[in-house]
């Protein structure tokens, strides 16, 4: 009986250290997973862009105004994209155009990035956009009016890039432009139809800009290191 109760005692001691050393694990197995979100770097892109509508198509470009990127694959930005034609082979005594004249957004976009890091790389913007669509219109005396339609629209696509150098990347793809309301007076491919672009992506490490001025500061405040 004593050898038994010695048993149960040395028993009830390991299994007593072995709970208290894995303690930090049972408490992190029931803990929630933190997520957390850092800023990298900003990111601006310009180029050329093509929209296609139902009679017509487009030549124009795009802008992101300003861009940052999260944790080095997600960024968000800012940007317009603009583009005009000439329909001057319509009837100057027309006033039922049906051919796009003109066509611009505004637009906030969130991107996904693929592979930054690498020479080719991937990334899939999502924009929404608040847009116009401008069409002409001809008075009998030949003076030129433009009849606008707003409309929203949701975009998205796929584009491939190349890394030239650490700051500077080339990329091209093509979008898809959703719209999410129309006025009913015009052709639904107007409001709903593909856009082709090829652009430039430019990375601006503020962090390492952050660093060097302050080091500057750094040098001029310690007149011993300056002076050596």
């Amino acid at each position: 009986m004593r050898i038994a109760k010695h048993y149960i005692t040395i028993v009830a001691l390991l299994s007593i250290s072995q709970l208290h050393a894995q303690k930090d694990s049972v408490e992190a197995l029931f803990k929630s997973p933190k997520f957390s979100i850092h800023y990298s770097y900003l990111q601006f892109e310009l180029g050329y862009s093509g929209f296609a509508f139902s009679n017509a198509f487009l030549n124009g470009s795009s802008y992101d105004i300003i861009g940052a990127v999260f944790n080095n694959d997600f960024s968000i930005a800012i940007g317009f994209d603009g583009a005009s034609g000439s329909t001057r082979s319509m009837p100057y005594f027309s006033n039922t155009s049906t051919i796009v004249d003109s066509y611009n957004d505004f637009y906030f976009k969130a991107e996904p990035l693929l592979f930054p890091d690498k020479l080719l790389n991937f990334s899939m913007p999502v924009k929404l956009c608040v847009a116009n669509l401008g069409y002409p219109i001809y008075n009998p005396n030949g003076r030129r009016r433009t009849r606008n339609y707003a409309f929203t629209a949701v975009t998205a696509g796929a584009y491939l890039y190349v890394n030239v150098f650490r700051a500077l990347s080339m990329g091209m793809g093509a979008d898809y432009r959703l719209s999410l309301s129309s006025s009913g007076s015009v052709s639904k491919s107007d409001y709903s139809n593909f856009s082709f672009s090829v652009l430039m992506r430019f990375k601006v490490n503020t962090h390492t800009t952050g660093r060097r001025l302050a080091a500057k500061k750094k040098d001029y405040y310690n007149p011993k290191d300056r002076f050596q």
